[in-house]
């Protein structure tokens, strides 16, 4: 599996009006030219949100072409944006337990590694910015969901509606209009 890094370039003298315009054709570019589909890892929420944008902007579709995640799970921002941003979620308990362990042995007088420590996130935060299922509309996303976990079951659009707490009728009308620009 392949990485690919985009790094921002730095000019000293550029001015700030001139500035994020140039980098968002840079993105736009470097995110063209990656073959897809492909992940993206953003440093914190605003910038992912940024990155749906520019994505979007170069004709591609988030999550199908290009899913964006966040570092940082800043709620009130991920879910703010359109689409929402899924995120990994600090692991704030296991920071503090990590932090007293070491403290704890350096007043033991005891050694402690001297690198960095490892401390595993809390997990993911899904939501629709790395899920190809999501969808704003609640009832066409359970749909989706349900369908996709009874693949192996021979499903009819009663059932699917059913599991979305919808009539046939109105699972129709709500997938037209949610799936209309897919």
């Amino acid at each position: 599996m392949a990485c690919h890094l985009y790094q921002v370039r730095a000019r000293p003298r550029e001015s700030a009006s001139a500035k994020a315009p140039r980098q968002n054709r840079e993105f736009s570019a470097w995110i063209g030219d990656v073959p897809k589909p492909v992940g993206l890892l953003a440093p914190g929420a605003f910038i992912a949100g940024t990155f749906c944008a520019l994505v979007k902007e170069a004709g591609l579709r988030v999550p199908e072409d290009v899913a964006v995640l966040a570092n940082r799970d800043a709620r009130g921002v991920c879910d703010c944006m359109i689409p929402n941003i899924s995120s990994i979620e600090g692991n704030v308990e296991g920071r503090l337990r990590v932090a007293c362990d070491l403290l704890d042995r350096l007043m033991a007088g005891q050694t402690v590694p001297p690198g960095p420590t490892m401390i595993h996130p809390a997990g993911i935060v899904e939501r629709e910015s790395t899920d190809v299922l999501a969808t704003p509309d609640k009832n066409v996303a359970a749909a989706l969901r349900y369908m996709w976990d009874h693949l192996d079951r021979n499903l009819s659009v009663d059932d699917i509606a059913r599991a979305a707490f919808l009539s046939a009728r109105q699972l129709e009308r709500r997938f037209v209009s949610a799936l209309a620009g897919c």
